[in-house]
């Protein structure tokens, strides 16, 4: 595969940073998670690609970094790295805007630079997994920004993993330091409860995820379930219809249990799935009611 470094493509193998670098010593650095869907014939669609460029650069605004690039030249260097490429199938983009002194002194300015790699995946598709709540809590919106995503801030969610993968869980699922429920390990959380969506306010500490962001607008506006914003409790999670993952890299994905309590009828809910068809329309292009979330590339 090819990736963008030193302001150009190049083959993954030489794309490179020495050990010195500022982001590899303290977790400088912003990036994203988006992926080129496969439409077929040389075609993808980069889904709500512009979205994520605004996301990475407000993110790097509200940690201090000066990005090497603009929004318009960020999404043309991912059409010609997707493009290059050439991936027949679903391919994963990270993004990263990376301070990139070479040295030490943590709260130096520093240039930044941008690095993109991309790899194959396969077509999501809707799983099930069980759930329990880490002891660790959720770093606080007021310690570190949660709007956008930061390398740094990531070992909350990789200490969470590590603590319930050690005690025998599949997904790790955080509570702020007031005991309301925040998300899951790298990835948003929502609950159906009488026939309405509820999810953590971004407030909360919450990622601003565009896949959230996404499933809040279909359900508004396209499958006319109420969308409730609030803080809630361990206890009103457990006693949900449905509760579901959601995030550009997974998907939707269903929740059958949480700290061992059976959610509904222990299968992934009716809603859950609607949802995930929907979803699985859009990112394919396929639903022009949303065309100004769509960007499709094509290789010539």
């Amino acid at each position: 595969m090819y990736a963008y470094m030193s302001n150009r493509i190049v083959p993954e193998e030489r794309a490179r940073i020495s050990i010195r670098t500022h982001a590899f010593n303290y977790g400088t650095c912003a990036f994203e998670g988006m992926k080129a869907f496969y439409l077929g014939k040389r075609s993808w669609n980069l889904y709500r690609v512009h979205d994520h460029a605004n996301r990475l650069l407000e993110t790097c605004k509200r940690i201090y970094i000066d990005p090497p690039v603009d929004h318009e030249q960020l999404v043309s260097i991912i059409e010609r790295l997707v493009i290059k490429n050439g991936n027949p199938g679903d391919t994963y983009i990270r993004p990263m805007i990376y301070t990139s002194h070479e040295g030490l002194g943590l709260g130096r300015h520093s240039p930044a630079e941008l690095a993109i790699y991309c790899m194959p995946v396969n077509k999501i598709k809707r799983r099930e997994f069980t759930a329990m709540f880490s002891s660790t809590v959720r770093i606080p919106p007021k310690a570190v920004p949660s709007y956008g995503k930061i390398t740094g801030m990531y070992i909350n969610s990789y200490i969470a993993q590590r603590d319930v993968v050690e005690r025998g869980g599949q997904i790790a699922l955080l509570k702020d330091v007031n005991g309301y429920v925040t998300e899951a390990f790298g990835m948003n959380l929502c609950m159906i409860k009488k026939g309405r969506l509820v999810t953590s306010p971004v407030s909360v500490g919450v990622l601003d995820g565009i896949t959230r962001r996404t499933l809040i607008e279909l359900c508004r506006n396209d499958l006319g379930i109420k969308v409730e914003e609030k803080l809630y409790t361990p206890r009103s999670l457990y006693t949900a219809d449905e509760v579901f993952l959601c995030g550009t890299g997974g998907g939707i994905n269903s929740i059958v249990s949480v700290d061992g309590r059976r959610i509904g009828n222990g299968k992934g809910g009716k809603i859950t799935k609607r949802l995930f068809e929907v979803y699985w329309k859009l990112i394919h292009a396929k639903n022009p009611r949303y065309d100004d979330w769509y960007h499709v590339i094509s290789a010539k």
